[in-house]
């Protein structure tokens, strides 16, 4: 009788250890779990944020009789793609900056005449000479990385960004080549 006893407090024993061990796994799971929420809520209450501080830029901009589009406020963003046509008519109006944002090896086969060559790596570094104000029109090859700087800009308070729709590939005026 004691030698059952014994194998059946063995055996409680050992269930009760496996017990512990499932739990301890299940708690640390738990654990994980609750942190990987609060990161995925922390992410989504910047994103929100981030969205809300455009929309009120957006709200901000159209209250002072600046352009915005449909396309801005429903993608949010503080800048707007423009066609060859209407870039061409700024320019000829001389109120624009233009600021090619390819690579040299890229423009070493011609950019739009008055363009500031000023590479996309290298925009950091040279925010100061870009103006603040007034309208600046930015383009790269296709439109990509000039929209991406476009929203780099516009995120530290820069404001009338135009990006040229399809790039200098979509361009059809007069080029200069490098000096």
């Amino acid at each position: 009788m004691a030698f059952a006893a014994l194998v059946v407090a063995i055996a409680a024993l050992l269930i009760a250890l496996l017990a512990s061990s499932r739990a301890g796994v299940i708690s640390r799971t738990l654990d994980e779990n609750g942190a990987d929420s609060r990161r995925t809520i922390n992410n989504l209450q910047r994103e929100l944020e981030q969205a809300t501080t455009v929309q009120r830029e957006l709200l901000a901009r159209l209250a002072e009789g600046e352009t915005i589009t449909r396309e801005m406020v429903m993608e949010g963003v503080l800048f707007r793609d423009i066609d060859e046509a209407e870039a061409k008519r700024l320019i000829e109006d001389g109120h624009v900056t233009l600021i090619d944002v390819r690579t040299p090896s890229e423009t070493a086969a011609g950019f739009i005449p008055g363009a500031r060559l000023l590479p996309m790596d290298q925009i950091e570094s040279h925010m100061d000479e870009i103006p603040r104000h007034g309208i600046k029109l930015i383009y790269c090859a296709a439109g990509s990385r000039s929209a991406g700087v476009c929203d780099a800009l516009a995120a530290r308070g820069y404001q009338g960004l135009l990006n040229l729709e399809g790039g200098i590939a979509a361009w059809t005026g007069n080029l200069e080549k490098p000096a």
